[in-house]
């Protein structure tokens, strides 16, 4: 009989959504900022002052939800992560972006995982709103990232607009798509589109592929965006791996 009983409390602790399991996912998401923590400490100064600070606040923060977890903070812990990485992709080595990536999907599970443990009453969230989709036949818009969806119709129709009223001066165009993008996000559909107005200017189309790479909410549905360099390979290959390295919810 203690046997039996024993069997089942060590399959309780591996139940997801148990405080065991959630235990263990911010233990993995606080040693992987550690790694990066480490792999920053090697690279150059550039990479330290860009990302450096603001990963020792983090993994404060991480301490901090481990003895008292809330995933409110969970998940803004989650976004400030997310925008980290973004910050540490172009001037750190990729073993940062990695030990980031592998952060960012424990504090995910972690943050899943406490959904509904706050409210009263045993209560469940809330019904999630229409999904504003810009097109019935993208499948992105029923994804998303750190919880935010991408751009809805109008959205997306005005963030077009003001890409196109910058004609022909492509340079311009790339900082309204910077700009348009700040808090934004979108589907691999939405940025094939927008990179088809850089055409045939490969090149730039690459550099906007690269910026908005990590705005996008599926980027698993991507080839289709960096195929469109064709037939400049290299160029590809870089979109693909631009794309390949993000994550959605």
């Amino acid at each position: 009989m203690m046997r039996l009983l024993t069997g089942c409390v060590a399959v309780f602790l591996l139940i997801p959504g148990s405080a065991a399991a959630r235990e263990r996912q911010l233990k993995e998401a606080l040693e992987a900022v550690q790694d990066a923590a480490d792999e920053i400490g090697e690279a150059d100064r550039a990479c330290r002052r860009a990302v450096g600070e603001d990963l020792e606040e983090l993994e404060g923060g991480l301490k901090r939800l481990s003895r008292d977890f809330d995933r409110r903070r969970a998940r803004k812990l989650l976004r400030e992560l997310e925008d980290l990485r973004d910050d540490a992709r172009d001037k750190c080595p990729r073993g940062v972006d990695r030990a980031l990536r592998d952060a960012i999907e424990a504090l995910e599970d972690a943050a899943g995982n406490g959904r509904g443990h706050h409210q009263g009453g045993g209560g469940s969230d809330a019904p999630p709103p229409p999904v504003d989709c810009w097109n019935g036949s993208d499948p992105g818009c029923l994804r998303t990232k750190g919880g935010k969806p991408p751009m809805g119709k109008a959205a997306f129709e005005g963030f077009l607009q003001a890409v196109r009223a910058q004609k022909p001066h492509v340079f311009p165009m790339k900082d309204t798509v910077e700009a348009s993008l700040q808090g934004a996000y979108l589907t691999s559909q939405q940025l094939g589109v927008v990179i088809e107005e850089f055409k045939p200017h490969s090149q730039v189309m690459l550099d906007v592929i690269k910026l908005a790479a990590p705005r996008l909410v599926d980027p698993q549905n991507g080839a289709g965006v960096s195929a469109k360099l064709a037939p400049h390979t290299f160029l590809v290959q870089e979109a693909a791996e631009a794309i390949s390295a993000q994550r959605g919810d």
